[in-house]
């Protein structure tokens, strides 16, 4: 018994298939997350001697953009109710993180609240991925960043006496890795919205 040619299956290619407007408007929050995660990554590569003040700064200024490009990939036109929640959240929580991270200039806070801050915000979008993952594609890039983000998070809290290099160490580890997935999601975008 055959099928008829309406009742059959879309190929897979058809389901994942991203309408240019949707393209156009992923890209640009996925490469400013990418471009600040890349920034904070490669500066604790190569900052032997963080100095506290630059330290906090460099660590707040990256969680408040990265809140906002959450924000802003939350908008974007076609992303389900559940998921724009999930980032909204996620975007708070990391701007309102980064931003006591500033005034409390502390290898504490950096510790406890960048890294609180930072799995909040990791543990949002691995939520945005869960809701919007079936009916929205660029909800599927959410993942691993989510993952990586919460346990780099998780990993400075853990290791709370380490010392400056140490936390900044482990925050740009995972931002190199959620640096890498979200550009390349972003040059990805940006080339389907052509």
């Amino acid at each position: 018994m055959t099928s008829s040619p309406s009742s059959a299956q879309p190929s897979s290619p058809e389901l994942n298939k991203i309408p240019v407007e949707v393209a156009a408007a992923a890209w640009k929050p996925l490469l400013l997350r990418g471009a600040v995660a890349l920034i904070l990554g490669l500066v604790t590569v190569f900052w032997t001697t963080p100095q506290l003040t630059a330290a906090s700064f460099l660590l707040g200024a990256v969680m408040v953009v990265g809140g906002k490009s959450l924000f802003d990939f939350g908008s974007i036109p076609g992303a389900p109710e559940p998921m724009r929640r999930a980032l909204g959240i996620g975007a708070m929580v990391s701007i309102l993180a980064g931003l006591s991270v500033l005034p409390f200039q502390s290898e504490f806070v950096i510790a406890w609240m960048g890294g609180a801050g930072l799995a909040l915000a990791g543990v949002c979008e691995v939520w945005a991925w869960a809701v919007g993952r079936k009916s929205f594609v660029p909800a599927r890039d959410l993942l691993i960043p989510g993952v990586v983000t919460a346990g780099a998070g998780v990993a400075m809290m853990i290791g709370n006496q380490l010392d400056l290099h140490g936390l900044l160490g482990i925050a740009g580890g995972g931002h190199i890795i959620v640096a890498v997935f979200t550009l390349i999601a972003a040059l990805t975008y940006r080339f389907d919205a052509k």
